[in-house]
């Protein structure tokens, strides 16, 4: 999928329906002014032939490049105003068979990620959950609320090994036997606790607390495929999730 930036053929298509008014006011047989020329050169180049090359308008680029060359070499205005309508009716005609999907300014930043979505500690601790927690946020912005629970399910998954080993117990997949697991650790007699246990006992206790909101309200309705996730549902699992990561990349990496 490409980023389609609207505005640039909205002022573009603009300013080339404004010269073609100009246009209309000169007399057909003239040529069209140098420094017109130049002007429409340079927006057909850099503006709208670039946004048509973007998202694939192959008999709109034909034109526009067609009409830089004859620009070039000049035009009367009646062949300029011809060629103008042209390239309007083919990339009109082209986008018609052309999809095209929004997103809102609120979730812009799940989907164009300009910086990391779980901040910098996360990606670097847990890489291999990168491709996932990228995902994720795409899938939240195109509104596919299901898809980006199951992705933040695998995020969790890396985080839960990385706390397994630390914790120096065997990693079980069913969430229940594996908080069972860190619970029985939690309510050893406090002899009986190692001391990187002891040093480390909030962090452990916090996240078990985030693993077992994840495991009750989330984990097994969508891994069996039994509960579909609105968009609010997985924008709040979202934040779950990174806090949890956030938490783990303090003083976990895998």
């Amino acid at each position: 999928m490409e980023k389609f930036i609207a505005e640039a053929f909205y002022l573009t298509t603009n300013h080339l329906a404004d010269l073609r008014r100009r246009a209309a006011k000169l007399n057909p047989a003239s040529q069209v002014p140098s420094h017109v020329r130049r002007n429409v050169h340079s927006i057909t180049k850099h503006v709208l032939l670039t946004q048509c090359q973007t998202i694939g308008l192959k008999v709109s680029i034909q034109h526009i490049e067609k009409f830089g060359r004859d620009l070039s070499r000049g035009l009367t205005v009646e062949q300029f105003k011809t060629a103008l309508d042209t390239i309007s009716q083919t990339i009109q005609y082209e986008l018609q068979k052309e999809l095209f999907l929004h997103v809102s300014p609120n979730k812009a930043e799940y989907y164009a990620q300009d910086k990391p979505l779980f901040e910098n500690a996360v990606f670097t601790n847990f890489p291999s959950a990168a491709d996932d927690i990228t995902e994720a946020g795409k899938c939240l912005a195109l509104d596919r609320g299901t898809a980006c629970v199951f992705h933040l399910m695998r995020v969790m998954e890396v985080g839960l090994r990385a706390l397994a080993k630390r914790l120096r117990i065997p990693y079980a997949p069913n969430w229940g036997q594996f908080l069972g697991r860190i619970d029985a650790q939690m309510k050893l007699k406090q002899a009986q606790k190692p001391q990187w246990f002891k040093r480390n006992e909030t962090f452990f206790t916090e996240a078990a607390i985030h693993i077992g909101a994840v495991k009750n309200t989330w984990r097994n309705p969508t891994m069996h495929m039994e509960k579909t996730h609105t968009v609010e549902q997985a924008e709040e699992i979202f934040n779950s999730v990174r806090a949890f990561m956030r938490h783990l990349a303090t003083k976990l990496k895998e």
